[in-house]
């Protein structure tokens, strides 16, 4: 096992790409090396794990957290709070991260998947494409992988995997389940009852669509100013958040919706009950602790269940 201390340095004006709910907390990452940390949604704690990669994906597992982004970053931790890390240096990006069925998916450039059934031992399987995979969820049993090109890929295991038709080629940039749908979102929005037959739900959204979740018997979905709600995956309404803001991603849970992204440099984090209502909250600014470098990997939220 190697070893690799890396200093901690607090935050400056940076962005969050990515937000989860698992464990009683939302946990969101970003650009670079950021985590932030909120029990409720409305009081979060804000730093940097003293890595300079940037981080695009987080999930809950069993045990805690993993965040995953640029060349292979892969970052674990119990309690969000204390960092390690595990994997880095690989060519491939890591975009999206689920955890499903006792397996961490990760996905990124190139087609590429790593999975591991405990965050430590990672295998990097045969996703059948080199087209980028962006987001990856499990719900009903399934990992669902998506990406540029139209590519649309499912997996009982997150071993074996099979491409689905999709009715374009758009780039779907998000995934994600609920209600006994699926939705795959981005330049478009593309709905499913069974990930087997998708309908094109809206041929074209600007901003593009960066992520969705269900909760609160809705969809969800940001991009930019934009939010986008819908009850059934068919029919979306979209509204404008007030000053400036760039929306990246949102997440669900006891409750209450949370979106990040950046504002002017900084970060923004944005809270809301019903997806039409939002508030901003300001993170205190915080130093969170790395340790040493393992082996090893993790895995994006199976909440967009």
């Amino acid at each position: 096992m190697a070893s690799d201390s890396i200093s901690v340095t607090p935050a400056g004006a940076m962005s969050l790409a990515a937000v989860s709910h698992g464990h009683g907390l939302f946990v969101a990452v970003g650009d670079p090396g950021l985590a932030a940390v909120s029990a409720n949604g409305s009081d979060w704690e804000i730093g940097t794990v003293g890595y300079g990669a940037v981080l695009t994906g987080v999930a809950s597992g069993p045990d805690g957290w993993v965040a995953v982004g640029s060349r292979g970053e892969i970052l674990a931790s119990p309690d969000a709070i204390a960092w390690t890390r595990q994997s880095y240096g690989n060519t491939n990006n890591l975009l999206g991260i689920a955890h499903g069925n006792g397996l961490f998916v990760a996905v990124g450039t190139r087609g590429v998947i790593r999975t591991s059934p405990d965050a430590r031992t990672w295998t990097t399987q045969t996703s059948g494409t080199t087209r980028l995979l962006s987001s990856v969820a499990f719900a009903r049993g399934q990992f669902v992988a998506v990406g540029d090109g139209g590519t649309i890929l499912a997996s009982h295991d997150g071993r074996a995997w099979k491409a689905q038709p999709s009715p374009n080629d758009d780039y779907h940039y998000t995934v994600a389940s609920g209600g006994g749908r699926w939705i795959a979102a981005g330049d478009g929005i593309l709905m499913s009852r069974d990930n087997v037959v998708w309908t094109t739900a809206e041929p074209r959204v600007t901003p593009r669509m960066e992520d969705v979740v269900f909760g609160n018997n809705r969809f969800v979905g940001v991009g930019g100013r934009t939010v986008f709600i819908s009850a059934d995956g068919l029919n979306w309404a979209k509204q404008q958040i007030a000053g400036r803001c760039w929306l990246q991603s949102v997440a669900c849970g006891d409750g209450l919706f949370v979106a990040v992204g950046w504002q002017g440099g900084d970060c923004a984090i944005l809270t809301s009950s019903d997806g039409a209502s939002w508030t901003r909250r300001e993170p205190a600014t915080r130093t969170f602790a790395t340790a040493t470098l393992l082996h090893v990997a993790r895995a994006r939220d199976a909440s967009q269940k």
